[in-house]
């Protein structure tokens, strides 16, 4: 392979690399010429730009408890999800739940539609819940089956949740894998206190 970001290559019972970090604007691409005897394979490998999420989140949303847990916070308990949830508020089959129990400002506002203030939320391993962090343990990613049934939810190693006027992604490490989840818009937010 002659591309710069693809390193480390080694052949033994398996082939491995390793693939940097992409800091670019365009996403990228490259063969990997396979070769045994007069046989030859072309592996292509495929790598997403900065800005380009590995699951595009179809739903974002949530739960606001005020300073219930979180005296002089306020507390969103929020899901992002390729495909979100039944009617009756259960997971869905075959689906994503990236589940963050985030503490930020209280909200304000008095025309009873709660927004997740703007800014970055990071993950907090502490008991102690934190203004602009991610609890650690309530939150972790949880996958369905078929069936809608969960495997085994995973914590985060790291977690970092930006949110804009305009989108919200989540940058995290599960088991040393690295996710990276976008939802273009706004969480809808329920109000919980009551």
């Amino acid at each position: 392979c002659k591309a710069s970001w693809i390193t480390d290559l080694t052949v033994g019972d398996t082939i491995t690399f390793y693939i940097s970090v992409n800091e670019t604007e365009e996403a990228r691409i490259a063969p990997i010429l396979i070769s045994y005897g007069n046989n030859h394979v072309q592996v292509i490998v495929k790598q997403l730009s900065k800005n380009e999420a590995a699951l595009k989140a179809s739903f974002f949303g949530g739960e606001y408890y005020g300073s219930l847990y979180s005296p002089g916070m306020g507390n969103y308990y929020v899901h992002l999800s390729d495909n979100g949830f039944t009617d009756a508020g259960m997971d869905k089959p075959n689906s994503k739940y990236y589940a963050l129990d985030l503490y930020g400002p209280l909200y304000e506002g008095t025309d009873g539609e709660i927004t997740l203030p703007v800014g970055t939320y990071m993950l907090n391993t502490d008991s102690k819940a934190t203004i602009w962090s991610i609890g650690y343990k309530d939150s972790g990613y949880r996958e369905t089956n078929e069936d809608g049934a969960s495997y085994e939810p995973s914590a985060y190693d790291n977690a970092k949740l930006v949110v804009t006027e305009e989108r919200a992604t989540l940058t995290c490490t599960i088991e040393g894998t690295e996710h990276k989840v976008v939802f273009e818009g706004t969480a809808t937010i329920i109000d919980a206190r009551e």
